[in-house]
């Protein structure tokens, strides 16, 4: 016997559509509660269309994110460029000594340190760790 308090699931098909409403034994309904409830349950190519939606919108986000960081990256790098002067390896070749006597691979190391840290591709932990190590 269908009554409203013994309702847990209703489904049916119509108009070529699923449809189901299901509620917890715990929580009961009316029926007017039940028919308010229901939401048409998608096929699988529905699912499919809906899943690859969002993937879509995930993968631009992700792409308009990536292309933002390439922009703050290049500007970065010019600026650094600009306030250097241009020559932005020799000048911290020069700082460091490279071409001189004292040139090594140790120092070789601190310019490319020193210019990945200008660039902005470490941090300022990673290059004094980094220092640190090779001294």
């Amino acid at each position: 016997k269908i009554v409203d308090n013994n309702i847990t699931e209703l489904t049916f098909m119509t108009d070529g559509g699923r449809y189901r409403a299901a509620y917890s034994n715990y929580n009961p309904k009316s029926a007017d509660q039940i028919f308010g409830g229901i939401v048409k349950v998608p096929t699988p190519a529905q699912a499919a269309a809906a899943a690859a939606e969002v993937e879509t919108k995930r993968r631009a986000k992700e792409s308009r994110e990536k292309e933002k960081r390439k922009r703050e990256r290049q500007f970065r790098t010019k600026a650094m460029n600009e306030m250097l002067g241009g020559g932005h390896r020799e000048k911290f070749a020069q700082f460091f000594g490279v071409g001189t006597k004292q040139e090594d691979a140790t120092t070789k190391a601190k310019v490319n340190l020193a210019i990945k840290l200008a660039q902005g591709d470490i941090n300022q932990a990673t290059f004094n760790a980094a220092m640190d190590a090779l001294n």
